[in-house]
């Protein structure tokens, strides 16, 4: 739907657009991390199997992207791979398929979570929280600031490139050097540009909550019951 090396962009376009993104965020928050912080004490494989079939079939029905989906969960599993396959070889191979099988859980999770759940949605539910208003303004404003940073690296990643740069190894470490220095420069133009721009229109720090979300009973119910379900079998097997 939409290409481009932009990931952060696409990543926020694809949440944005998601049809599970009418869910309250705090539902897919709870669900996503407790899962994952319970299976990462749960031991028996057919456990974690039952939640990574639960897992994907969430991510079959919402439809989310399966090649970045992909991306993201080869990039965790490729990790736990490496670092499973040392430990293993004091541990044992089933430390390492449990490994295996809870990173695979885990990129699942996540990536079910980012692809659904825009941050701008989390943000705009714990600014319901005035003791969280001035952390969550600063956390915007920096996520804002990240999209820039992203505009400027692939800005400069192109224009290196179509120089003859990155052409070899030496060439990269050279060039990355260089990237890194000019990034820094323009980075802080560009911050001098956006606080003249922001002054100019009185903006005082805050940001209007438009967006309003409601609980789902029903929803919350299962969530509660899975949760509790994952417990129970972590405590008794």
């Amino acid at each position: 739907m939409w290409e481009g090396k932009s990931m952060l962009k696409n990543v926020d376009l694809y949440s944005r657009h998601s049809m599970a993104r009418q869910i309250h965020p705090a539902e897919k928050f709870v669900f996503c991390v407790a899962t994952i912080i319970i299976t990462s004490s749960i031991t028996n494989y057919y456990i974690i199997l039952l939640n990574i079939a639960l897992t994907t079939i969430l991510h079959i029905y919402f439809k989310t992207p399966f090649k970045m989906v992909l991306k993201f969960a080869s990039g965790i599993l490729g990790f736990s791979l490496v670092s499973g396959a040392i430990f293993s070889l004091d541990l044992g191979l089933n430390f390492f398929i449990i490994i295996f099988l809870r990173s695979l859980n885990s990129s699942l999770a996540l990536t079910f979570l980012i692809f659904t759940t825009p941050l701008e949605d989390i943000f705009s539910y714990l600014k319901k929280f005035k003791f969280l208003t001035d952390t969550v303004d600063i956390m915007d404003m920096m996520l804002r600031f990240l999209y820039v940073l992203e505009d400027e690296i692939n800005i400069i990643n192109l224009s290196m490139k179509s120089r003859g740069g990155f052409l070899n190894l030496k060439s990269k470490i050279r060039d990355t050097a260089k990237m890194a220095a000019v990034l820094f420069i323009n980075t802080l133009k560009r911050y001098f540009e956006i606080k003249d721009g922001m002054n100019s229109r009185c903006y005082t720090g805050k940001h209007a909550n438009l967006k309003e979300f409601k609980f789902n009973l029903k929803r919350v119910f299962a969530i509660g019951i899975y949760i509790l379900f994952l417990i129970a079998m972590n405590i008794l097997i």
